[in-house]
């Protein structure tokens, strides 16, 4: 006859055992303690004593409180659900859906064929140059994808760095591609362009650019002054070379109108 089994002081997870309860069949009942403080009974057959045990699917490690407390897979937060839930609401449901689907697609997908973007891309401007509701609505969705994405870039530090050191390193990747695509572009947007249409284009892009450069100036004066003196002194020395130089052409000027009135008296 084997011996009774016995459970008391060992460690399953969470769970001390303290003592048996009563000798029902199968081994009987425990009572455990688990790290959190509450106390419960379980049958010996749920508890993981033997590797048999071990591989039951209502196999305990702690008590029903915290077997039931459940961490969220996209934002960390404990939630308390008697099924299991990999999330504790339906916008985190979401959330780990898109990242599953994204660790999928750049594990599996893009590996597999590197031109899948490209090629999803020749399908949708197929579509919309045949299709105009289906561009209508692919125009709406992008202007509220841009609307979402300039608003989280505005509220999210972290994200909007981590989506401009992917940018920079994309064109350090791609710079001479990328410029070429974009000389091909404004040189095809300026040739469809009256001689009005370019003088405004000019005059407006002209003044993007001094607006940009003061606020750059204004930055780095609050924020790097050093490196705004630095700057300030080289302008300054240009400033000077070229003062220098006219003057030099002017005498040099002087100098040939001087001789020329010799030459003709």
């Amino acid at each position: 006859m084997p011996a009774p089994l016995e459970l008391s002081g060992r460690r399953f997870g969470k769970l001390l055992v303290l003592r048996r309860t009563s000798n029902a069949p199968r081994g009987g009942e425990w009572l455990c303690k688990c790290e959190c403080g509450q106390e419960e009974v379980f049958p010996a057959r749920r508890l993981p004593h033997t590797e048999s045990s071990a591989r039951r699917s209502d196999v305990v490690t702690a008590c029903s409180v915290c077997m039931r407390t459940r961490t969220c897979a996209s934002c960390g937060k404990s939630f308390f659900s008697k099924q299991y839930k990999a999330c504790c609401s339906s916008e985190c449901h979401l959330a780990h859906r898109r990242a599953k689907d994204l660790h999928h697609y750049h594990t599996h997908k893009k590996i597999k064929n590197p031109d899948l973007n490209k090629q999803r891309w020749e399908r949708v401007k197929a579509r919309i140059q045949t299709d105009p509701e289906f561009a209508a609505q692919w125009q709406q969705k992008e202007r509220e994808r841009y609307q979402r994405r300039r608003e989280r870039l505005q509220s999210d530090l972290e994200y909007a760095e981590r989506v401009r050191e992917a940018a920079r390193e994309r064109y350090a990747a791609y710079a001479e591609n990328i410029q070429a695509r974009r000389r091909q572009r404004m040189a095809e947007r300026l040739a469809a362009m009256t001689p009005e249409e370019r003088d405004a284009f000019a005059a407006h892009r002209q003044a993007m650019n001094n607006r940009w450069r003061r606020e750059w100036m204004q930055d780095m004066r609050a924020n790097n002054y050093a490196e705004y003196r630095r700057l300030m002194d080289s302008v300054n020395e240009y400033k000077r070379q070229v003062w220098r130089q006219k003057k030099a052409i002017a005498e040099l000027q002087l100098v040939a109108a001087e001789l020329e009135k010799r030459r003709t008296k």
